[in-house]
């Protein structure tokens, strides 16, 4: 199941990037994917420990940032692989960013 999800946001992320607007315009949604892998050694007394030594994947985010008018922006960051403590969707939520741009 995580292999799928995984493959479904790569493919969404890579049709995002191929689909969105030139610089000069702004563009109304640009997803993103995040995500750290780490190579991890463990020793005890002296000797590596094989079964919890390797590449380890730390986190995998979505973000999501666009225009809705010339002065109302949004970003968004959820965290796909961080438990939720209490069942709320919003443990896992970096930041939610609403921007007004008053002008000069």
């Amino acid at each position: 199941m995580r292999r799928a999800i995984c493959t479904a946001l790569i493919a969404l992320s890579i049709l995002c990037s191929k689909a969105q607007a030139n610089d000069n315009e702004e563009s109304l949604l640009t997803l993103r994917l995040e995500t750290r892998l780490d190579y991890q050694r463990h020793w005890l007394d002296g000797t590596t420990v094989k079964e919890n030594t390797g590449f380890e994947g730390k986190f995998i985010n979505i973000r999501a940032d666009g225009n809705i008018t010339d002065n109302l922006s949004y970003s968004w960051r959820q965290r796909l692989n961080k438990e939720h403590s209490d069942r709320t969707f919003f443990d896992a939520t970096d930041w939610v960013y609403l921007n007004y741009n008053i002008g000069q």
